[in-house]
């Protein structure tokens, strides 16, 4: 593979990020401008990032083909979560904080950072495959992610009603949408394209404005981060793939499941965090840090498990 696409792609992130963060220093943005535009991000750019992933997509695998690929990817996002609720312990993150740290472990970046690199080592016809992750992914950031970054401060417990976010809403729906093959008007497949595309862009700025409210040196200061993104980066993957392997004959799809397992914290936590009047500043110095790692553990992880 060519890993010089795999470092493009986290120079680029990296870049955007730091845009972000020169606007926050400039006061163009802030913590004001994150607040109002969080929901925007949430609820249009990320759903529409949702429905992009499902639409006019034609599945070559079997329906029980499609289940048992998108249970192993339930199962890659249970293993990432229980590490991580055992590094936060090991650690003694602060319990202010402990839920942003599980997250920092158990949530990735598949879509923004995963399929550029398996469509990389297994062709283009891999990213349909690696999409099937946005079901899960999706379904369980809106639910149980949201309650563990709330539920992670004393006293605080979210409803049933607050975890019904709308992207939770669409990942139903896209999931529907690709059980029964609805079609979309080619009017609807333009706006839904456009609007995911300012998902990355956004979430990245939104990330460079978080840390820009806070000295860059305390966000690369924190030792815990590091922790926390080696073993989202390292040690989940290991993990992930010496647990399938056993079983998991087909060494695409081992090897899709892993490297989307290797991938950085998913940006969007940065979002919830901002949503749920969590500490986005720790959520954005975790997806800062291990955004930079990756580009040195993804060829890493690679070599070591798949070549």
């Amino acid at each position: 593979m060519d890993m010089m696409q795999v470092i493009a792609t986290m120079v680029m992130l990296v870049a955007v990020m730091f845009v972000g963060y020169f606007c926050a220093k400039l006061n163009i943005t802030g913590p004001v401008f994150n607040k109002q535009v969080s929901p925007v991000m949430m609820n249009i750019f990320l759903s529409a990032t949702v429905l992009h992933s499902v639409i006019n997509v034609v599945p070559s695998l079997s329906g029980r083909e499609i289940c048992q690929f998108i249970a192993l990817f339930f199962l890659m996002m249970v293993v990432s979560g229980l590490l991580g609720y055992i590094a936060t312990k090991i650690i003694r993150v602060p319990k202010a904080e402990e839920g942003i740290a599980i997250c920092l472990i158990t949530y990735m970046n598949t879509a923004f950072v995963g399929y550029p690199i398996v469509e990389a080592l297994y062709g283009t016809e891999a990213i349909f495959y690696a999409s099937l992750s946005g079901i899960p992914f999706n379904l369980m950031i809106y639910s149980v992610g949201t309650m563990t970054l709330c539920g992670s401060t004393t006293g605080q417990k979210i409803s049933l009603k607050k975890m019904l976010t709308v992207p939770l809403i669409v990942t139903m729906v896209a999931t529907a949408i690709f059980a029964f093959r609805i079609p979309f008007p080619a009017i609807v497949e333009d706006t839904i394209t456009t609007l995911s595309g300012a998902t990355t862009p956004m979430s990245m700025i939104i990330i460079g404005t978080s840390l820009g409210a806070i000295p860059l040196k305390k966000a690369l200061t924190n030792w815990r981060v590091y922790v926390l993104s080696l073993v989202r980066l390292v040690l989940c993957p290991v993990a992930v793939y010496f647990l399938m392997a056993p079983f998991v004959t087909n060494e695409m799809i081992l090897g899709i499941v892993t490297v989307l397992t290797a991938t950085p914290t998913a940006m969007v936590l940065t979002i919830l965090c901002i949503q749920y009047d969590r500490d986005d500043s720790f959520a954005s110095s975790g997806i800062f840090v291990s955004t930079i790692l990756s580009a040195l553990t993804i060829p890493f992880i690679i070599w070591l498990l798949l070549l």
